[in-house]
């Protein structure tokens, strides 16, 4: 790989610095590894397509192009898998602060991608194709891209969610869940069980279950 993987080195209002420096070095490795995944895809599949007569065909660039966009959306997978288990504090900027580290691996990933893929219509004797397919290529990047950011903002609303949830809330929450278990387990025995004297058992459930969920949105509500 001929260009250094580094990243921005500007520092976070929203995640920690360790945060920060954990997830670009763990942004830096992705990078590389599925480089050199996407090196593996492209030898393994010109020894295929040597051995099958294929090598000077057009299928040697579209599966080459095919191989950089699983690459490619594999890196944006590893990325919202690694916040998640990050599990940052919600501020404004934490969905910012991850797509510009995101945008930082992409560019690296995609400067390494696009040589690949010129030399593929190299190797199929059609370097003529490169410039008349790499827009494609770069399309199907960017829907990628956008895909990504839609994914971003669901994990990020899911973060905000559990950090600004209230104590009391998350209390209600546990209240209510029990409750649910509880008829739950109570309606089995009295499938179970006909003669069982367990309706007004369910009865009281489903009636202080739905009084739970009304004081779970009040206290939301009084805390913001």
């Amino acid at each position: 790989m001929s260009q250094a993987l580094r990243f921005s080195q500007q520092d976070s209002d929203s995640m920690t610095s360790q945060q920060i420096e954990n997830f670009r070095e763990k942004l830096r490795l992705a990078t590389k590894q599925l480089l050199e995944a996407l090196q593996s895809d492209y030898k393994l599949m010109l020894r295929e397509h040597s051995r099958d007569g294929k090598i000077g065909s057009g299928d040697t660039i579209s599966k080459t192009m095919k191989n950089i966009s699983a690459r490619y959306v594999e890196l944006y997978t590893q990325i919202l898998n690694h916040l998640v288990a990050l599990d940052p504090k919600f501020t404004n900027e934490l969905e910012s602060e991850v797509q510009e580290l995101a945008q930082s691996a992409q560019v690296i990933f995609k400067v390494e991608a696009i040589k690949l893929f010129k030399e593929s219509t190299v190797m199929a004797k059609k370097p003529n194709h490169f410039d008349r397919l790499l827009p494609d290529l770069e399309s199907n990047m960017s829907v990628d891209f956008a895909n990504f950011q839609n994914a971003l903002n669901t994990a990020v609303l899911q973060i905000k969610y559990k950090t600004t949830v209230p104590p009391l809330a998350k209390v209600l929450w546990a209240i209510e869940l029990m409750m649910l278990l509880i008829a739950a387990g109570v309606a089995g025995m009295w499938y179970k069980d006909p003669t069982g004297n367990y309706e007004p058992i369910i009865v009281g459930l489903s009636l202080v279950i739905p009084l739970v969920g009304v004081a779970i949105k009040l206290s939301s509500k009084n805390e913001t």
